[in-house]
């Protein structure tokens, strides 16, 4: 549901001490009526038709008694044919409606601001959720350990710390040709009768070449 808009003639300012010092010269009933024609005016824009009857009724006066009292009251408003204006009032309807537009505005760019705050938590939420770049490729390719990956947890044993550069498994695969030593964190020995997925494909085929070949120096 939509806000009404903020209006300026909802309140107006009294100054007692300036309306006392213009209205000592009046009577019980004359502040009564003079108050009645300063709030219609206020409530109209700062003026009231030039009319005898509808004056009459606004300031709550018999029409004799309009009549005999007029002038009382036609001294506090600058007439023409047309209406009768009263300039204090005009004054406070426009500070009014400046400050009622001023507090608009701030309100807009207090509201406008709140939200930035709010989209720029939400950015910020959602960054920390985000996985990073090096998670992601951490998540990919398996864990690291001091900066080299770990490949997943092999189904027949422990997890593998990869040795994933081609030298390094170069180095494990003599190691074992030679002494016959060989870690399961590095998965299936090159000789199993299964494949060792995280060996470059063409050193698991020269390990088992050169096993079946020490095999075969052996039996013979």
């Amino acid at each position: 549901m939509a806000r009404a808009a903020p209006k300026s003639d909802v309140w107006m300012a009294f100054y007692v001490g300036t309306y006392l010092a213009n209205t000592l010269h009046l009577a019980r009933q004359h502040h009564g009526s003079y108050l009645m024609l300063i709030l219609a005016a206020f409530k109209n824009g700062g003026w009231l038709p030039n009319d005898d009857n509808e004056l009459a009724i606004i300031a709550k006066c018999t029409p004799d008694e309009w009549r005999l009292e007029r002038s009382k009251y036609e001294a506090f408003f600058e007439t023409t044919p047309e209406r009768w204006t009263h300039v204090r009032v005009e004054v406070e309807l426009e500070k009014a409606a400046r400050l009622t537009e001023a507090r608009r505005i701030a309100g807009r760019a207090s509201a406008a601001t709140r939200q930035q705050t709010r989209n720029t938590r939400s950015i910020n939420d959602q960054q920390k959720c985000r996985p990073s770049e090096s998670q992601t490729d951490s998540s990919s390719h398996g864990e690291t350990i001091g900066g080299a990956p770990r490949a997943s947890a092999s189904p027949d044993g422990p997890p593998r710390t990869g040795l994933t550069s081609r030298e390094d498994w170069q180095k494990r695969i003599e190691l074992w040709l030679k002494d016959g030593t060989w870690s399961p964190r590095y998965g299936l020995r090159p000789d199993s009768a299964g494949t060792n997925p995280i060996i470059p494909a063409d050193l698991l085929r020269w390990a088992k070449a050169q096993a079946a070949q020490q095999r075969s120096g052996a039996d013979s």
